[in-house]
């Protein structure tokens, strides 16, 4: 067996870099996918395409505490009030949102809401900060809010300047500071949620909505651009596999050898099995560290670049497998035996 797994052969060189080179590309290919997500979020003012914007036609509060009690909806969402004052912005947040990239502490939670409490999230850039003891507060009219967090995506952003406060205590200032329309974003449940808004309020108030302009990179990607990179994926894989079925071909006479000398078709399967398990495994550390190394990220290994690997080394193994045990069964021993014939 250690003959079997040390003896490295052309094919076995040709198997690593094709790996090494699989990796690197698959890991660019998703790290394209979540930079370009990251950038449109951020690119949009940290709300999605799916969107509504709106505002009420007498101005009042939304009574956020009484469509949560009625409607108790399982659901992510986030509404924001634009430009309330220059740039800050009120919130409201139901549920987690893990996509928003934060730099430092935390996002808001459900619990920052009609607590009586005045928090704040604030631009990595933001700079109307003020310290009191270990604490950071910004003003907003006659209160303080407390910084809960710091925005910073991996770019730039306009949200780098701007500090958004829980909307509950913007509402207790009373109609002078709740200027500003609203943003709904549920994603591909938006619709649904602002009906639900709309029914709620039906009696108080009336919903009118504006037809925004489209921000952020989702309106110059097209979907041309993303069937593209989904040929490019199936090239890579069918390469893959080429070169996979290539080299259990070229360890037909190997096999046919063992076979002959006595060994169970079991071990035969387990020895190459192990064999390419152990050359899959230095190849993709090479790839995965020339990718990281090239991309810059080798010594930022954030929980992004962690998380890219484990896809990576996921879906590599899982596609490998399968590919490994229709591979085996195209060159199975008794085709291989024939070459000895």
């Amino acid at each position: 067996m250690h003959k079997f797994i040390k003896r490295t052969t052309i094919e076995d060189i040709i198997l690593i870099l094709f790996i090494a080179i699989f990796a690197i590309v698959f890991l660019g290919l998703l790290n394209y996918s979540q930079n370009k997500n990251e950038l449109d979020l951020l690119s949009n003012d940290l709300y999605s395409k799916d969107s509504i914007k709106f505002y009420l036609d007498n101005d009042k509060p939304i009574n956020f505490e009484g469509f949560e009690t009625k409607y108790e909806f399982d659901i992510n969402y986030i509404i924001f009030k634009e430009n309330i004052d220059n740039n800050i912005n009120a919130i409201y947040v139901n549920g987690e949102n893990t996509a928003i990239p934060i730099k430092s502490g935390r996002f808001f939670q459900k619990s920052d809401f009609y607590k009586g409490k005045q928090v704040a999230l604030i631009g990595r850039d933001f700079r109307d900060v003020e310290s009191i003891g270990n604490k950071r507060y910004i003003q907003y009219g006659p209160e303080k809010f407390e910084v809960i967090g710091v925005l910073g995506g991996s770019i730039k952003s306009k949200i780098d300047n701007k500090a958004f406060i829980n909307i509950d205590a913007v509402y207790k200032l009373g109609q002078k500071y709740n200027n500003g329309a609203y943003i709904l974003d549920g994603h591909n449940k938006t619709k649904q949620i602002f009906e639900s808004l709309e029914a709620f309020h039906k009696d108080d108030a009336e919903f009118k909505k504006i037809e925004a302009d489209g921000k952020g990179l989702s309106r110059l990607v097209t979907v041309k651009n993303n069937h593209l990179l989904i040929i490019l994926s199936l090239v890579i894989l069918s390469v893959n596999l080429m070169v996979l079925s290539f080299w259990l071909y070229k360890k037909r006479v190997l096999i046919a050898v063992y076979q002959l000398i006595g060994h169970p078709a079991w071990i035969i399967f387990s020895l190459n099995f192990i064999k390419f398990i152990f050359i899959s495994f230095i190849s993709l550390l090479i790839g995965m560290s020339a990718f990281f190394l090239i991309s810059g990220h080798f010594l930022d290994f954030n929980a992004a670049n962690l998380r890219l690997t484990s896809y990576t080394l996921v879906i590599f193994y899982l596609y490998n497998f399968i590919i490994f045990l229709i591979s085996t069964n195209a060159f199975s021993i008794k085709k291989c035996i024939k070459v000895l014939k």
